[in-house]
């Protein structure tokens, strides 16, 4: 996902600041946590199977609307060890 968003937890929970945010991070349509920095982020409670990852734009507010929603998905498939 490419964006000029500024990921930040300064404001998280609050209102909306221009050009600020955080990523919502969705495991199987369920929200994990948020991503509010550009360090590596850990993959958690990832299953044997299918998993669906969607990471979502977010405002302070956690709305996801930026005007336009834009969300990137990934299916990731775990095999038995």
């Amino acid at each position: 996902m490419r964006t000029n968003l500024k990921l930040t937890d300064n404001n998280y929970g609050g209102a909306p600041v221009a050009g600020e945010g955080h990523v919502h991070y969705y495991l199987d349509g369920n929200i994990t946590g948020p991503i509010t920095s550009k360090k590596l982020f850990k993959l958690t409670n990832l299953h044997e199977g299918t998993n669906e990852i969607k990471l979502a734009r977010a405002q302070n507010n956690h709305a996801e609307d930026f005007g336009a929603r834009v969300d990137e998905k990934l299916t990731i498939i775990i095999g038995k060890k």
